[in-house]
């Protein structure tokens, strides 16, 4: 009876971390480029803690803006849109979104989260020049 009680304890230990994950949902653990100043901006790499699935282009937004496409390797999706304005661009999700991990029940990636939102500064990489008239 100890033996099958040790069993269980060490199969609840394995098991309740990966749940834990599992219960908060998929997070963004890494974007490329990194938020800050960037010369170029028209893909953004993301990548989840975990494999998701229901990541449509449509659902990524750069200020407000959907992107155009996406491909997926992975837990990692990569979106292509076309360069936005110099300045600041605010990436952010549709309030519609249907990403989601590929646990059983799913749990919904929580736009909303501190590193499901970021910044980027666009600066053009071009010196001003002097115009005489």
């Amino acid at each position: 009876m100890t033996s099958v009680r040790l069993i269980l304890v060490v199969c609840l230990l394995v098991l309740l971390p990966s749940r834990s994950l599992a219960q908060n949902g998929p997070r963004i653990v890494a974007v490329d480029p990194p938020a800050g100043r960037v010369e170029a901006l028209e893909r953004v790499s993301v990548t989840f803690s975990v494999p998701v699935n229901g990541v449509r282009a449509a659902d990524f937004l750069v200020n407000g803006v959907p992107a155009t496409s996406v491909s997926s390797s992975g837990a990692t999706h990569h979106f292509f849109f076309k360069q936005p304005p110099f300045g600041t661009a605010t990436i952010t999700w549709g309030p519609l979104h249907v990403i989601q991990d590929l646990g059983q029940p799913a749990t919904r990636f929580d736009a909303s989260a501190a590193e499901a939102n970021w910044s980027y500064e666009l600066i053009d990489p071009r010196p001003p020049e002097l115009v005489s008239e």
